[in-house]
Order: C-alpha cells, then structure tokens, then sequence
C-alpha cells in the first residue's frame, strides 16, 4: 500500500521485509525517542524480529518534495480477550515533528479498510486533544 497523504505533501510507502535492514538505521533515533518517552516495554531488536517475521508492518512518511523521511508507524493486526474480530493496532508511531500523528491515524484507517478490519485500536501514554478524540476501551492494571 502506497499513496499520499496532506493534501499530496506526504508519501506513505509499505516496507517489505526485504528491505527491512536497508531503512533500519533510519528508525533508531525514533525508535528510542518512543521507548523512553511511552517508558515502553520493548527494546529495538523486539521491534525488528516482529518486522522480521511478519507479525507486524512497517511504513514510512517521507515528504514527497525531498523524500526526506518525517516519520514512520509501525501496525499490527491484534484480537482482545473474547472478541473474535481483528483490531488493526497503530503500535509504534513517531514523526520528526510534533502535530503528525493524524497522518498515522488517517493511514492506520486505510490500511484497515484495505484488510476488513473495521477498527483502528492504539495505546499511548500522551494526552492532548487528539488522543482524547477517540473512545477508550480499556485499563490494564498489572499487580506483582
């Protein structure tokens, strides 16, 4: 799935597998501003093998002037306990300057609409008015 987005100022291209570890030094910087920002569970590697083996998908926005890269989003198809109906699941999201995540929101829809999944689901520590925009399904609680 390729395409633009914002009014054609911004290109969205599928990364296959097969290119996987020709743009992987591109997504460090971002990857660890998410880690440490979200206090996220995962390190890169994690994020690599789920690239690698399928689990999850990987597209970046590059600005279709320069094809300099502005961001990228990482999505996995997802099922919540006793549902029985997939969730496309924006996973990983970052965007070199803040105010993009509608962009990986509004291709998070059309990815969905392409696989028949009627709901786009994400997880994020943030809250602005974006973010507050959308329901919330639910509170994990982890006890020790």
């Amino acid at each position: 799935l390729e395409g633009m987005l914002d009014d054609d100022r911004v290109r969205y291209r599928g990364i296959p597998v097969a290119q996987l570890r020709e743009v992987w030094p591109l997504l460090q910087y971002g990857l660890n501003v998410v880690r440490d920002t979200n206090k996220e569970p995962w390190i890169n590697e994690d994020v690599y093998a789920s690239l690698l083996h399928g689990r999850s998908v990987l597209y970046l926005f590059e600005d279709a002037a320069t094809d300099e890269l502005l961001g990228f989003a990482i999505f996995e198809s997802i099922f919540f306990p006793y549902e029985f109906r997939p969730r496309l699941n924006m996973w990983i999201g970052w965007a070199r300057e803040k105010g993009l995540g509608y962009l990986g929101y509004e291709l998070a829809r059309r990815i969905a609409r392409v696989a028949g999944i009627d709901s786009v689901v994400f997880c994020t520590p943030q809250e602005n008015g974006w973010v507050m925009r959308h329901w919330k399904l639910f509170t994990w609680y982890e006890g020790q």
